[in-house]
């Protein structure tokens, strides 16, 4: 790698951060401003909640305390996590339309709910657990949406019903919550809101104006790279959409004009599979039926051959006449001469 080559490679390194895991917040802007990370610990944890500035809006439309972000997480071979340029600002992202292009394959791919953006909150915070804790100066919390879900919970007076503004300068409240487990996990519990003194007006005067200027916004371009390293579908950009605009609508990168044709990886072939042979089934074969035997022929009265009768215990001859009846016959045309 050359002076050159190395001077970029520090650059795009400044413009991400140094967390590769918070590749959607500026971390090297958050470090020049004196403003460290904080980290929840197991047990109980405290914090206040510090308001912004947010010059640009009146009291009237002031927005929630906490950031809502949309992350697309383990990115690429480096695992990285970008914003959902979609869901945040309406614009082109690279991760929805691969999990578009997946679905328009098999709606059943088990990779799309993968693709789909998660919540998190950006809050700034003191961590009031002691002095020393608060010495720590203003801090950034990359929270999960159960830390906003917990605080919102203790948001309403049960009493009254008033909103209870936790970032409030003069009416605010430390938040306290247990963290237990560790991992998948890990849980978030016991949210309860203890009144505190009045914090110094300086944790709100070093405060940031606005999340949006730690917030990095990533190019189509770059996302699609990153993809491009691990075996997908081509992304494309849905519906026709161009991607080599300037993207400075929401404050992206004004002014750089993005590669239209990013190289990307190849389209997954889906093989058609053919149907499976039928399994033959056994047809029985029929026992051969004999054929039908024509009846004897003979003259009404006469006395099949073969056939024998019983007469009186003693067999009779196949014509019917015993020897005594013949015997007799024979005597009685003697003497009738």
């Amino acid at each position: 790698m050359g002076r050159a080559e190395s001077i970029a490679d520090e650059q795009r390194k400044t413009r991400e951060g140094t967390s590769g895991k918070y590749n959607y917040t500026d971390v090297r802007a958050l470090e020049r401003a004196g403003i460290t990370q904080y980290k929840s610990q197991p047990g109980s944890n405290f914090m206040r909640v510090i308001d912004l500035h947010f010059s640009q809006y009146t009291k009237e439309k002031k927005p929630f305390y906490g950031k809502a972000v949309y992350v697309h997480n383990h990115v690429g071979a480096d695992d990285r996590t970008f914003l959902c340029m979609k869901k945040m600002y309406g614009l082109p992202c690279a991760m929805c339309d691969l999990s578009e292009k997946l679905k328009s394959v098999d709606p059943n791919d088990a990779r799309i709910k993968e693709l789909w953006p998660s919540s998190r909150y950006l809050f700034f915070v003191f961590d009031t657990r002691s002095a020393d804790t608060e010495r720590k100066g203003l801090q950034w919390y990359d929270a999960p949406a159960a830390i906003k879900d917990g605080i919102v919970s203790l948001s309403t007076d049960p009493r009254t019903n008033r909103t209870i503004d936790i970032s409030s300068r003069d009416e605010g409240m430390d938040v306290v919550f247990d963290r237990v487990g560790s991992g998948i996990n890990t849980k978030y519990i016991a949210f309860r809101l203890i009144p505190g003194e009045k914090p110094p007006e300086s944790w709100y005067k070093n405060a940031p104006d606005d999340f949006e200027e730690f917030l990095l916004k990533p190019e189509y371009s770059e996302v699609a790279t990153e993809l491009a390293q691990l075996p997908a579908p081509t992304v494309e950009s849905r519906g026709g959409e161009a991607r080599g605009d300037s993207r400075s609508q929401g404050g992206v990168n004004p002014g750089v004009v993005q590669d239209p044709t990013p190289e990307v990886r190849q389209p997954v072939q889906v093989p058609q599979m053919s149907a499976p042979a039928p399994i033959p089934v056994p047809v029985p074969v029929p026992a051969p039926v004999p054929a039908p035997t024509a009846p004897e022929v003979r003259s009404r009265g006469e006395v099949p051959a073969g056939a024998e009768s019983r007469v009186r215990g003693e067999v009779t001859p196949a014509n019917g006449v015993s020897p005594e009846v013949r015997d007799r016959i024979a005597q009685l045309k003697q003497q009738g001469g």
